[in-house]
């Protein structure tokens, strides 16, 4: 343990350390305790310490004890900050200054010293003239407009009714330097009306030097703001319409460096839009209009802060390369020589995924896109220099390190196209995209030159080229294809790389994806196009080199799991499991990986068959051919082909068990309405969402439909209008926005199969029992994101969803006809000929069917 040669006793004080090395096997702690401390050899000090601290691995530690453990961990070149406040016996930790976490004890008095306890190497640096770090923000009570409610926390700011008119509320803490991140969750968002979220000057507020300025235009109030409509204010001016739009459970961030005149907005942690704000620099606090009503919004005080969104530095930009279009388009002028543009911004930890759009990039050009660290903008030649750190992929399809080509014949890019790369530092690997598909990978992502950061780079071949960089680019969500490079050579993959067929009856031959896994949930289907009646398959993940595999069982080198066409599952080239379903031609096969819990699940025809423990590090799908002319291939929307979806585990209350590789649901507490929400969520398009009610006592209650992500919140019999529900009941009524709008429907019971087909693009939603439906809901809220729920009533009742859902057929024919045919045939089909009585419309009443 080391301490800090200052003491305090007393009043509102402030320390800030940064760490410009840790060991990597180092186990850390900075805080404050009794000065007797110093006869501490424990990185969790014992609770006769009086210590409080936070600990590099992200967890909150008081009195020897775990407060939480969901914060930021404390990297190399991080900073954390303490301010210590005695009046209030609280201290509030700071990462990068953002405030992580506030613990409030009775035993924060006395005589206390910062210090650090740690088991291993580590440098560490006081700042002796720290600024202090503005505190969590709440909603001020003395600048708020008529009929604005404040909860007694001053984090919620609520209009209870439609007020017909616009009511703001200002936050407590002003900022004007440095980078700030705000964050609020939109509780609930009225039918009518809309939100604005942002900052401003809190002087048009009022409060007691101000008299409140309630006859302003809203915008006014806003030097960035940012509508739930969509809308970008700037100045008191809409600068830009046509953004995405927001709505109930959103989460809704802002990034402002007042630094660089720059912000970004968030969408429930993902950048959505981005600008500049010269002369930001002026004190400004959040702000919150809430247009008609009713409104609800939650400030989440000690948000985690998301990177920041890439731009083109435009410091670090070669003077022939032109940019534009908020230093996202970079154009290059240069008539000769290999100018190299920089990223401003440097990715030390997580994951982060970098995309680019060729505006410009003519066939068999050249241009080089990747990552690197040093002054690469200084650079003028074709490949940067070996002792400069850098990945990257060319437009002619090779992968180059450190200067040096390792792979090649790659897929190329060019205009039009899109590419990207995912680099993961805690995986130390890049993983490179076409098109939203993988087609490339990196290993060995490490160094000095990775701890201080990497910057996404650009290196033009010629003049004119023009490449836009997406800063509000997705993950793609695309399934991993064959690999060309890394497969047997007698296997032959499509120009597609989607199909695979064996060409030799000699031995086994092996054949890779494209890019592996090793976090989350991964899903991967093929279809057998091809095998013989007793012929040998197999559908395994192994390790990058599994495609030299030319064994039936894939030694324990291989780190291989596989499910075989005999119906055995191989583990670490053991066979585990014999007896199982076989493979034959036209099979489809899957395979879903948990990374999580270690946990392998293998599916035959979307059902679930059989599954494996003990996966971890990185893996690769693969396909094992013992035999000529066998074939499978690759479902590119395997995802979606899996989402009929399971419940929902992490959000699920206690009073609810999952069963079945989590998808039967039953309420075991008998007792209240627990709501069981589904694992996928969706923003547009159609789907379907089908249960079969396993268990449901006579005069008992269930309902099932679709609301806001937050609805496994709900204990109503009608979820409240905030949860943006539309349901049907097992008693016949159907509920919208937490009222009933019609009864006297058909109901179900026990063994009923009942589902629906949701619309987003046309806002509807048709309810289904055992295939014939029962009633409709249009005029669903727009501009949501929604999953399926199902509401249990009180008693041990249990429902199981359908893997391939009865209404399947249903949805098929909505997705493959012609409008014209999908209108007569809905006409005759579903509706039989006869006006449908079910029909609801949440604005206007009953209607009659198109």
């Amino acid at each position: 343990t080391v301490l800090s040669d200052i003491e305090y006793e007393s009043g509102l004080q402030y320390f800030e350390v940064s760490f410009p090395s840790i060991h990597p096997d180092a186990e850390l702690c900075i805080g404050i305790a009794a000065p007797s401390i110093i006869d501490n050899f424990r990185v969790l000090p014992a609770p006769e310490f009086n210590h409080f601290g936070y600990m590099m691995t992200g967890e909150i530690v008081g009195l020897g004890q775990v407060v939480r453990d969901d914060r930021p961990r404390i990297r190399i070149l991080d900073k954390v900050e303490m301010v210590i406040d005695y009046g209030m016996e609280q201290i509030t930790f700071f990462h990068n200054g953002y405030p992580v976490s506030k613990v409030q004890d009775k035993h924060i008095r006395g005589r206390l010293r910062p210090c650090i306890t740690c088991a291993g190497p580590f440098e560490a640096v006081i700042n002796p003239t720290p600024m202090l770090p503005a505190m969590p923000p709440e909603w001020d009570p003395a600048r708020r407009q008529e009929a604005v409610e404040i909860s007694k926390d001053g984090l919620t700011a609520s209009v209870q009714h439609d007020t017909g008119s616009a009511r703001s509320v200002w936050g407590t803490t002003v900022y004007s330097h440095g980078v700030l991140y705000l964050e609020i969750v939109v509780e609930l968002h009225g039918r009518t009306g809309y939100l604005v979220f942002g900052v401003g000057n809190r002087n048009f507020a009022g409060g007691r030097k101000f008299s409140a300025l309630a006859t302003l235009p809203l915008e006014e109030y806003y030097i960035i703001g940012y509508t739930s409509r969509g809308d970008i204010i700037l100045g008191g001016y809409v600068e830009r319409r046509g953004e995405e739009q927001w709505s109930n459970s959103d989460r809704m961030g802002l990034m402002v460096d007042f630094d660089k005149g720059i912000f970004a907005a968030y969408k429930n942690g993902q950048p959505v839009v981005i600008g500049d704000c010269p002369g930001i620099n002026v004190g400004v606090s959040p702000v919150v209009t809430m247009i008609n009503g009713p409104h609800s919004v939650r400030l989440v005080p000690m948000p985690l802060v998301p990177h920041p969104p890439h731009r083109w530095d435009a410091e670090l930009c070669h003077k022939d390369v032109l940019l534009s279009n908020y230093d996202r388009t970079a154009k290059n002028k240069a008539t000769s020589g290999y100018p190299t543009i920089v990223s401003a911004h440097a990715i030390r930890h997580g994951q982060q995924y970098i995309e680019f759009f060729m505006e410009y990039l003519p066939e068999s050009s050249f241009l080089m896109l990747g990552l690197c660290s040093g002054p690469a903008h200084t650079a003028n030649t074709r490949m940067l220099s070996s002792d400069m750190a850098s990945w990257s992929y060319s437009s002619s399809g090779e992968i180059w390190v450190r200067g040096v080509r390792v792979q090649s014949s790659r897929e190329p890019f060019m205009t039009n196209d899109t590419f990207g790369f995912l680099l993961d530092v805690d995986q130390a690997s890049i993983t490179f995209f076409r098109n939203g598909y993988p087609v490339g990978f990196c290993a060995d992502v490490q160094g000095d030159a990775v701890i201080h950061g990497l910057r996404p780079f650009c290196t033009f071949g010629y003049s004119n080229y023009t490449i836009f960089l997406n800063s509000c680019a997705r993950l793609p969500e695309g399934s991993p294809r064959f690999d060309m490079v890394y497969k047997s050579p007698d296997i032959f993959v499509s120009q597609d790389h989607l199909t695979s067929t064996c060409l030799s009856y000699l031995a086994c031959h092996t054949v890779r994806g494209t890019s592996g896994v090793s976090t989350g949930v991964f899903y991967f289907e093929v279809r057998v196009n091809y095998i013989k009646l007793g012929g040998y398959l197999a559908l395994a993940l192994g390790t990058h080199d599994i495609y030299q595999n030319k064994a039936v069982r894939p030694v324990a080198h291989y780190h291989c799991f596989a499910y075989t066409s005999q119906g055995e599952i191989l583990s670490m080239g053991q066979t585990i499991t014999e007896g199982l379903p076989r493979i034959v031609s036209g099979d489809s096969m899957g395979l879903r990986a948990d990374f999580s819990t270690g946990l392998l699940i293998f599916y035959k025809n979307r059902h679930p068959i059989g599954h494996v423990g003990g996966i971890s590090g990185e893996l690769f799908p693969a396909i094992i051919y013992g035999n000529e002319k066998f074939s499978t291939t690759i479902y590119t929307n395997a995802r979606q082909r899996l989402e009929v979806p399971s419940f929902h585990q992490q959000t699920l209350p206690k009073s609810i068990r999952l069963e079945a590789y989590d998808m039967t649901a039953k309420n075991v507490s008998g007792r209240g309405f627990p709501t069981a929400r589904a694992s996928s969520c969706y923003r547009s398009g159609t789907f379907a969402f089908e249960v079969t009610v396993e268990s449901l006592a006579e005069g008992g209650f269930l309902s099932i439909g679709i609301g806001s992500l937050n609805i496994a919140e709900n204990e109503e019999y009608i979820p409240p209008e905030k949860f943006n529900s539309f349901c049907f009941t097992s008693s016949g009524e159907m509920f919208a926005l937490g009222q009933v709008v019609s009864g006297g429907h058909q109901q179900f019971y026990e063994g009923d199969v009942v589902g629906f087909i949701c619309n987003l693009d046309k806002l509807f939603v048709n309810f289904f029992i055992n295939a014939k439906q029962v009633g409709e809901i249009r005029n669903l809220s727009p501009h949501m994101e929604y999953t399926p729920f199902v509401v249990f009533g009180n008693g041990n009742f249990k429902v199981t969803i359908n893997r391939v859902p009865k209404i399947g057929k249903i949805l098929a024919l909505h997705e493959k006809m012609s409008q014209e045919s999908k209108d007569s045939r809905q006409k005759n089909f579903l509706d039989d000929g006869e006006d449908d009585p079910h029909v609801f419309d949440v604005h206007g009443g009953y209607i009659k069917p198109r």
